[in-house]
């Protein structure tokens, strides 16, 4: 699978691309390419500056800020394992 997020591609298409595959799987993915999928704040901070680990709230969709509304319910890590927790209340 091509995990470059190509002209024209945002990094949230790409990472609702990659998540979609998973119909409903439960699935980890591993060595995905960071400057392509990396989780940010809604100042487009990153969360992290090691990985990226989070869970797909009960909507089933997320995006790569979390100042987008289908994030506000995914469980995430931050602030370098500092905080897990809902995404709202980060």
């Amino acid at each position: 699978m091509d995990l470059s997020s190509g002209p024209g591609r945002s990094a949230e298409a790409h990472l609702r691309n990659v998540l979609r595959g998973s119909r409903g799987r439960k699935r980890a993915f591993i060595d995905v390419p960071v400057p392509v999928v990396r989780r940010s704040d809604r100042y487009l901070f990153p969360l992290n500056s090691d990985y990226d680990l989070f869970s797909l709230g009960p909507d089933s969709r997320t995006a790569v800020s979390l100042g987008a509304p289908m994030a506000m319910d995914d469980v995430i890590r931050a602030n370098d394992g500092g905080y897990f927790g809902l995404a709202s209340k980060y």
